[in-house]
């Protein structure tokens, strides 16, 4: 992920700020479902594990959209490297309940976990941009050749231990990002879709 101008992204936070202390100021005024069943009534909602859920309408929900199209413009993409709009708005989605705490469990007072989140949603919108790997079978592929490359795309031979190989990098990859009930979740799940060895398939790789 490319890093955005530290004072765009500065002016940036600083609206997002805003708008997570009217949301809350909001909450304590009035009830959250007092307007989601108005007809034309826009509605957003999100939930993240560990912070609970929320459930924006209306006005807010129109500013939630306008936030986050400003967040990833303000995060410019230079070259191959791409912000990903759903990567930007899961982060705004957890700061904006880091912040709120629907599930009331937070001990900090709201200004300190709103400027908590803040800061947490700049690291991740500063982060350095990571390569990825995609891996999909494809079939029709003789197994003579194996393995060839065509532009950034590697033509590989399936077979558990292939597919045991690659699962064990992704796994040693994905360690540092996961906490380990999703490392072993999505590990089983990868781990699950190998390629029987004695097929005509080939895996292909392509390298982004």
């Amino acid at each position: 992920m490319a890093q955005a101008d530290s004072g765009r992204l500065s002016n940036l936070l600083k609206s997002v700020q805003e708008y997570i202390r009217e949301i809350n100021d909001n909450l304590l005024e009035e009830s959250p479902e007092d307007n989601l069943f108005d007809a034309g009534t826009t509605t957003i909602r999100f939930q993240h594990q560990g912070f609970g859920g929320l459930t924006i309408s209306g006005d807010e929900a129109k500013r939630y959209r306008l936030i986050l199209r400003d967040l990833h413009q303000g995060v410019v993409d230079k070259g191959d490297e791409h912000t990903s709009p759903r990567y930007i708005e899961n982060h705004l989605e957890a700061a904006i309940l880091k912040a709120i705490d629907p599930p009331g469990l937070a001990k900090q007072p709201f200004d300190a976990r709103l400027k908590s989140a803040i800061s947490d949603l700049r690291t991740s919108l500063q982060i350095e941009p990571t390569a990825w790997q995609i891996y999909t079978e494809v079939a029709g592929i003789s197994r003579a050749g194996l393995p060839f490359t065509v532009g950034p795309i590697t033509f590989h031979l399936g077979g558990d231990t292939f597919a045991a190989e690659r699962v064990a990098e992704w796994s040693v990859m994905q360690a540092q990002t996961l906490n380990p009930f999703e490392a072993e979740s999505l590990a089983s799940r990868a781990s699950s879709r190998v390629l029987p060895p004695n097929t005509r398939r080939a895996c292909l790789r392509r390298q982004r």
